[in-house]
Order: C-alpha cells, then structure tokens, then sequence
C-alpha cells in the first residue's frame, strides 16, 4: 500500500498482483483496478515527482508505469525521468 505525496491516490497492491488505484481520501470505495503482475504485490512506491509508479511481484517481477495527472480535463505537464534515484527501490 503507498499514498501518494499529495494525498491525492491510494494505491493497493493485492494477492491476484492488481493495483487498485483509490481516490483519497476515501469517501467511497470506487476504485480503478489493473492486472499488472501474475503474483501478488508485495511492494509498490510512487515516484517523489508522481509521475511514476513501480511495483514489485513475490515473484521478483518489477513494473515501473507512468502515471498521468489530470486537472480541469487536462494532463498536467510532465518531467523527464531520472533513473539514479531509484536505485534504492531494486
């Protein structure tokens, strides 16, 4: 389980390996949901920028995704990726 820096998205890792993707805080349990590993999650970090998300399976699978931010039905503007500060997630 991971809740971004803005407070704005809870994001669950469950057993069948989905993100769920809640809107935070939570004042329903819609949610948007996405098969992304074969195995259950056991780990899950959002980059300090939000623009992306990594996850990781109990089978040692990594996904890394970009994540897009909207506001007012526009994608917020988007930085390059830097790689060196996330050698401390593998």
């Amino acid at each position: 389980m991971c809740l971004s820096a803005s407070y704005r998205t809870l994001f669950v890792g469950t057993q069948t390996g989905k993100i769920l993707l809640y809107k935070w805080p939570l004042n329903d349990f819609h949610y948007a949901e996405y098969q992304l590993h074969s195995a259950s999650v056991i780990k899950i970090m959002v980059s300090e920028d939000e623009q992306y998300i990594f996850s990781i399976s109990i089978d040692g699978s990594l996904f890394m995704s970009e994540l897009e931010w909207y506001k007012d039905g526009h994608i917020l503007s988007k930085k390059p990726f830097k790689y060196e500060v996330y050698d401390r997630m593998v």
